[in-house]
Order: C-alpha cells, then sequence, then structure tokens
C-alpha cells in the first residue's frame, strides 16, 4: 500500500490557540491516522499515509491554520513505521519546557 509514517513538525505560536483540535479535524475530515502533541518546539504531529496524502495534508495545514497561530517553522521527515488505528490528541508531557510565543490579547 505504499504507507509510511511521517513526523511534522511545526515551530511557532501553536500552543495555546487550538492548534491541536484543530489538527485533529482535519486529519479526522481526511481520514489520517496518527497524533498530534506539544512538545518543546511546537507541535508534532505523527500521521501514517502515503507521501502524497502527507504531503497534502502539510499544504492543509499551512494554508488553513487557526487565524491566531504563526507558523515559523515546519518540516517533515520519514520516520520508524507505527501503525494508527485513529487519530489522537495525545496530553503534553509536564516535563518538557514548552516554547510559547506569546499570544495577543
Amino acid at each position: 500500500m505504499n504507507q509510511l509514517t511521517f513526523k511534522i513538525q511545526i515551530s511557532g505560536r501553536v500552543q495555546g490557540v487550538g492548534f491541536r483540535p484543530f489538527i485533529y479535524n482535519l486529519a479526522t475530515s481526511n481520514s489520517i491516522n496518527g497524533s498530534v502533541s506539544n512538545n518543546g518546539g511546537g507541535v508534532e504531529i505523527l500521521i501514517t499515509c502515503k507521501q502524497s496524502k502527507a504531503e497534502h495534508f502539510l499544504n492543509l495545514i499551512l494554508r488553513t491554520k487557526p487565524a491566531v497561530s504563526i507558523i515559523k517553522e515546519h518540516s517533515i521527515e520519514v520516520i520508524e513505521s507505527i501503525n494508527f488505528n485513529n487519530f489522537t490528541i495525545l496530553k503534553t508531557l509536564s516535563n518538557q519546557p514548552l516554547n510559547l510565543p506569546l499570544t495577543p490579547d
């Protein structure tokens, strides 16, 4: 089926602005399985799908992101295969420092 697992890393103002629920909704509406979580560098998205679908998903994120969010950097890379049954929002690990650019009031 040519499915690979991709790690998409997005940094900038992407925490505390509804970014993880946005990613969840975008992934489920596009039948993409994986997970999204906050990490010290921003938001990490893991998805398993065909490469063309992963690239399309990243482009959708960049084009339709929440208005208050600001994406400064993004990357996508193939990682070791993970089998996901659905798409989930993972809890933030409390021992990781977060990079939280301030959001306007």
